[in-house]
């Protein structure tokens, strides 16, 4: 039992000052504000004045409505999740719908009644579904009416368009989608139709791939000094599972700027390979690396292209640029070194040695020049 919190609450929430709730009940404003920080607790003659005037009872003012309410909720979640495991979503329904019925303000009990009247408007005809999913909008509004907890909020909002999106309202469910801020990305993808849906989950893809890369990257390469790094082994698995990542998500075989971490990874992977013992593995992933590398410097040579032809209208454009750099030549270049660059490099160092005299190494390496 908190009463100190529930005072200071239940004060806020009708509005009055310390000093006004002191002077109300006949005592000083420092009583109440000891009352507040849990430092003294209000004589028991005051405390049906003092609930009277925060405009609740004395069992609410003292806890134990929450607590009878939390016994409540806890003998109903044992039926609920039985009736869930068998599948009998309409007597949770009911259930909720009583414990709404008793706590009509408590935001947890609200939204999981939306949530349940939606799974059983799932099964249901069209016709016979849209009274259910009307009540839900209803009640996931009034939580988005009365809340000032984001997290209460956002799962308000979720639940809302998904009703609305079953409903097939999208216009309001639009309304939604520029301020998903506290709406799962998973979520947000539901709501779109169409060719907009692949284009946007599409984009989604390929920015958590970028993440991917860049954490097994991270995962594989640091100084294990405490002991807790990856073994060759391990190193090679996971690096060879993001590579296999992104043959799935870039299944055309252009990786565009993908190409240049992915050409680092099969480098490494031919590094690791070799020292295990693999040679064939070795130079697949040396030839992969060189296709990548190419792959990757054809792109930046055209975008070079482009960004010539702006500099020639605006010669301030290449002033600007934080990709780019003006050579020597008066040419516009990629800021740094090649891939093929980089490539060529790596493959010099003495743990290739062993490979050099491969005509498959050798071709690798002439392709890079």
């Amino acid at each position: 039992m908190n009463i100190a919190k529930t005072i200071k609450n239940l004060r806020r929430a009708a509005d009055r000052t310390q000093q006004q709730l002191a002077d109300a009940l006949g005592v000083s404003f420092q009583a109440v504000s000891k009352w507040e920080r849990g430092e003294g607790y209000p004589d028991i003659t005051l405390l049906p004045r003092l609930a009277s005037l925060l405009g609740v009872t004395t069992d609410v003012l003292l806890g134990v409505d929450e607590e009878r309410r939390q016994e409540r909720y806890e003998r109903a979640w044992v039926q609920i999740r039985e009736n869930q495991r068998v599948g009998r979503h309409r007597e949770n329904v009911e259930i909720y719908r009583e414990l709404y019925a008793e706590y009509p303000d408590d935001d947890i009990i609200t939204h999981e009644f939306a949530y349940r009247l939606s799974v059983v408007a799932d099964a249901l005809p069209k016709d016979e579904a849209e009274p259910l999913l009307r009540e839900a909008v209803r009640l996931e509004e009034k939580i988005l009416e009365r809340s000032t907890a984001e997290g209460r909020r956002g799962d308000a909002r979720a639940g809302l368009m998904e009703h609305l999106f079953k409903l097939g309202e999208d216009e309001r469910v639009a309304e939604f989608l520029p301020k998903y801020n506290g709406i799962r990305r998973e979520t947000y993808f539901r709501f779109l139709r169409g060719k907009r849906r692949v284009q946007e989950t599409e984009i989604e893809v390929r920015n958590c791939f970028e993440w991917i890369l860049d954490a097994v990257a991270c995962m594989v390469d640091f100084d294990d000094e405490f002991g807790c790094g990856f073994t060759p082994e391990e190193k090679l698995k996971r690096l060879e599972t993001a590579i296999a990542v992104a043959d799935t998500v870039i299944d055309t075989g252009d990786y565009k700027v993908f190409a240049e971490p992915l050409a680092k990874m099969s480098a490494q992977c031919a590094e690791l390979s070799l020292a295990l013992g693999g040679t064939e593995n070795a130079l697949a992933h040396i030839e992969r690396a060189a296709d990548l590398a190419r792959q990757f410097d054809d792109i930046i040579d055209k975008v070079s292209e482009v960004i010539d032809l702006m500099d020639q209208k605006y010669p301030v454009y290449s002033q600007h640029t934080t990709l780019f750099t003006i050579s020597t030549n008066g040419q516009p270049r990629f800021f740094g070194e090649t891939a093929c660059g980089t490539l060529r490099e790596s493959l010099s160092r003495p743990a290739f040695d062993a490979l050099r005299s491969d005509t498959r190494f050798t071709a690798a390496a002439d392709a890079l020049q």
